[in-house]
């Protein structure tokens, strides 16, 4: 029994080896087995298990560890071995580490394998070279010397880039042609290269292997240089060499990533890494010898490359690639056929068979309009018609509309009867007016802080009713409307007389209503233009207008408070410009009418300035999606993973509503010397970190969803071959994407910082520390509030994507809700068991409710999956 051993094949190479031997048992008529060996040869040996032929597991020898730097662990491996395939090698290191692994390692082997006496043969690589000032190329070269001396009856196969399913060459091309339109090579592109398929050098490698003395006698003491049967060209951007040696002196030095390249290999690509058209003497046709041992011809790129990127840029042509901006080269598109080991001539010839078009010489204008395979492939249509610029702009004008809702809401600061004098500057930019509205309406300050709780009851009710019209009539028509109304509002309240109380508590709850649901609104427009993937650095700018509310509300209502009518006359003002701006540019998104927002809506509908998508053709006839009746917002409470995420948000969010209500209080108390410009600007702390966490999490929600998603990708190609398995393209889908697990993956460190300084702000203040800390504190509670509301906020769009609106208003709905309840008690805990145990409480409740991400992570996949089902029924 033939016993054959892999040695540093636990990859891409000495896997298909393996393979190929194992499973030539029914073609041969010999009954081979194979050892895998390498220093951790477990995870490729279960691989092989996993993928092998039915019948031929029982062939796959247990796994031997070695080490081709240790001598001593080669022999026991080795050990009844008739052949021994040697693919030492490595791509990254110091010249050190190649000197050690690719010549002394290579000389272990050789010398290991003499000694059982087993054939050996050893897997090199096109290029080698013992005068070459590139290690990689230098030391493949002497382990082939040391190889030979000690095993003289070795055969040496020297491939060139080798493609094939998990190959890595081609899989990072593929992975750059998906994010480039180009594809960017140093030296423009002309280094000529002959890749050959995987399973042709398994196949010469099973036959060497074989106890065929007529096959040993013609290849042993051989090289054969292993190089396909033709190459390919592709469009790139040609790049200069020094540019990519600055990129490898950096890049060498980080951990292997899709752009790691070193300078030695930027190097290398100066050279060809084809077949040496003239034969030495020691030398073997590795194309007659495959074909007239096997029957079969070798495969191309052209044939091979489709069947495992059939949806890939280019697919077929990642090689041989023609210039661009340089002047034309004689013949750019060429083949290296005739450098084939059948042919003595050298010359290279033009193809006329390749699979993408001809391609032109492009100069530096034309560059962006490089044309790739993908234009040829049935790609899936984008989400969204609408340009990365212009949904930026979109978010940015709903985030303008946004701005209002903080900005004309009382800020909850001194919404407390308790509080001393209420400071101008303690609250936004009604508050400051409270206690002269109370002397000109001759009504307690009780009675002008009920206007607030009135505020505070629209703020959360309106939302329902607006963002559920939102969902069915459009996002346009209801944001004009919202802001329609809160300019009007403020008019009337500037204008009124102070002789009627009940008209400004009637005007107030106007206000609220207009100038709350924007809020609803802005979500719903994310959730019609941009995907899962986008949608967190969406979420992240959307929330900076809200936020900026309260950080200048208290500076402009100071201003503005000596005056009555100054607040309101500045927010109508404001307002109505908001009002004509998205009335002239802002479009229509709502899905349910535009689609992806190729179909044109309504005349009514459209902006009169059409800024955003001016360079497109509106089809004035198009099939427009099915009509979507009036949702009912209170359905949304029946989802069991929806409710808990509301809980959670609102609990969050209560605890936010308790700190900042008490600020006013507390640091009036604490800290004396402060004034009341000095009390306003403290709320600028908590404003700023409010404003940075809005921005940051953002771009980490868009990393956390692309990490996840690339990591599924790759356990998809792993288990391709099992059956029911999840293709790779399939991952995003929502019945296969963890969509909970991206949003709330970093969430318990978010948590557990947002706890962390709530209760350590409470004894801070309660201690009487320097001011310096608590403001530091108020950072820290902002920057993490927002990156837990934006969490939250954006996995509930996630969840029900054409509900954005209404599920933002029931958000927004349950959050006023328990804020207010913490608001009216956060005095009367402070009076009742101290600044240091209040604030431990709140944090406590943070604490509470923490589980819910975990269950959201193992729950939420199967209430999408009921809700799934349900839809279709």
């Amino acid at each position: 029994m033939s016993r054959k051993v892999v040695i540093c094949g636990a990859g891409f190479l000495g896997s298909n080896i393996a393979k190929t031997i194992l499973n030539s048992s029914s073609t041969t008529g010999v009954t081979r087995c194979v050892q895998v060996s390498s220093r951790k040869p477990e995870t490729i040996h279960r691989t092989l298990q996993a993928t092998l032929k039915p019948g031929s597991e029982d062939r796959l020898l247990p796994p031997v560890a070695a080490d081709v730097t240790k001598p001593n662990t080669l022999l026991p491996a080795f050990e009844g071995a008739a052949a021994v395939v040697s693919l030492v090698g490595l791509l990254h290191g110091s010249p050190a580490d190649f000197d050690r692994i690719q010549w002394h390692g290579a000389e272990n082997v050789a010398k290991a394998a003499q000694s059982v006496g087993a054939k050996l043969i050893h897997i090199s690589a096109i290029g080698a070279d013992p005068t070459s000032q590139i290690p990689y190329a230098r030391t493949k070269a002497l382990g082939e010397k040391a190889v030979f001396e000690a095993c003289p009856t070795a055969t040496v196969i020297r491939p060139s880039i080798i493609f094939g399913p998990g190959d890595g060459f081609f899989g990072r091309f593929a992975t750059l042609s998906r994010i480039l339109p180009f594809m960017p090579v140093f030296g423009g592109g002309m280094s000529r290269f002959q890749p050959v398929f995987v399973g042709d050098v398994a196949r010469a490698v099973e036959i060497i292997s074989r106890d065929d003395e007529t096959i040993r006698q013609s290849i042993d003491g051989k090289i054969m240089e292993a190089g396909g049967p033709d190459g390919r060209r592709r469009p790139i951007i040609s790049l200069p060499f020094w540019v990519g040696k600055s990129q490898g002196m950096i890049l060498e030095r980080l951990p292997t990533n899709l752009l790691t390249i070193t300078r030695d290999q930027v190097e290398q690509l100066k050279l060809d890494n084809v077949v040496n058209p003239t034969f030495a003497l020691n030398h073997v046709s590795f194309k007659e010898f495959v074909q007239n041992n096997s029957g079969e011809t070798l495969k191309t790129v052209h044939e091979v490359l489709p069947t495992y990127f059939p949806h890939e840029p280019c697919t077929s042509s990642f090689l041989l690639m023609s210039q661009k901006f340089a002047p034309p080269h004689p013949s750019p598109l060429q083949d290296v056929e005739a450098c084939s080991d059948d042919s003595s001539h050298g010359a290279l010839k033009p193809r006329s068979d390749s699979l993408c078009p001809e391609v032109e010489i492009l100069t530096k204008e034309d560059h962006n309009k490089a044309q790739t395979f993908s234009s040829f492939v049935n790609e899936e249509p984008p989400y969204s018609v609408f340009t990365d610029t212009e949904k930026w702009v979109i978010v940015g004008l709903a985030s303008f509309g946004g701005l209002f809702r903080y900005l004309v809401a009382p800020q909850l600061t001194a919404h407390t009867s308790h509080a001393p004098n209420p400071s101008p500057l303690t609250a936004n930019i009604y508050f400051p007016a409270i206690p002269r509205m109370s002397d000109a309406f001759h009504k307690s300050v009780e009675l002008i802080n009920l206007t607030v709780t009135m505020y505070m009851l629209f703020q959360g009710i309106a939302p329902m009713f607006w963002g559920t019209l939102a969902d069915k009539w459009g996002r346009r028509p209801i944001f004009l409307a919202c802001l329609l109304v809160l300019s009007l509002s403020c008019v009337g309240i500037a204008l009124q007389s102070t002789n009627d109380y009940w008209l400004l508590m009637l005007l107030r709850c106007i206000q609220a209503s207009g100038s709350a649901s924007t809020i609803a609104l802005g979500a719903g427009v994310i959730a019609d233009i941009a995907t899962r993937a986008e949608r967190g650095g969406f979420f992240g700018l959307y929330t900076l207008g809200p936020m900026l509310g309260p950080c200048i509300g208290p500076i402009i209502g100071g201003a503005l408070a000596q005056n009555l009518g100054g607040i309101f006359w500045f927010l109508a003002i404001s307002s109505a410009v908001c009002f004509v701006v998205m009335l002239l540019i802002f479009p229509e998104t709502l899905r349910a009418l535009v689609g992806d927002g190729s179909i044109p809506p309504p005349r009514i509908y459209r902006p009169p300035l059409p800024v955003i998508r001016r360079h497109h053709e509106i089809p004035e006839k198009q099939e427009r999606p099915p009509h979507k009746t009036l949702p009912n917002p209170l359905r949304i409470f029946l989802n069991l993973d929806v409710c808990l995420l509301l809980l959670y948000n609102s609990v969050i969010n209560s605890i936010f509503y308790g700190v900042i209500a008490s600020i006013s209080t507390l640091f009036h108390e604490e800290y004396p010397f402060l004034n009341e410009t000095d009390l306003g600007l403290v709320f600028l702390a908590y404003g700023g970190g409010m404003l940075s966490g809005s921005f940051i999490t953002g771009k980490i929600l868009d990393k956390e969803y692309q990490r996840l998603k690339e990591k599924l990708i790759r356990k998809a190609e792993k288990e391709a071959h099992l059956p029911g398995a999840i293709r790779p393209e399939d991952v995003t889908a929502d019945e296969n994407f963890p969509i909970e697990l991206a949003r709330f993956r970093v969430m318990p460190i978010f948590l557990a910082l947002f706890v962390t300084a709530c209760v350590g702000y409470g004894w801070c203040l309660q201690s009487g520390v320097n001011i310096a800390v608590p403001l530091l504190l108020h950072i820290i509670l902002g920057f993490t509030t927002m990156a837990i509301l934006n969490s939250t906020q954006t996995l509930l769009v996630d969840l029900l994507p054409d509900q954005g609106s209404s599920i933002t208003a029931c958000n927004n709905f349950t959050r006023c809700g328990l804020g207010a309840v913490i608001v009216s008690v956060i005095d009367i805990m402070i009076r009742s068991v101290g600044k240091g145990w209040t604030y431990v409480i709140l944090g406590a409740m943070g604490v509470a409710v923490s589980p819910i991400t975990y269950i959201l992570i193992h729950l939420g996949p199967k209430c999408r999956a009921r809700r799934r089902a349900r839809a279709e029924a």
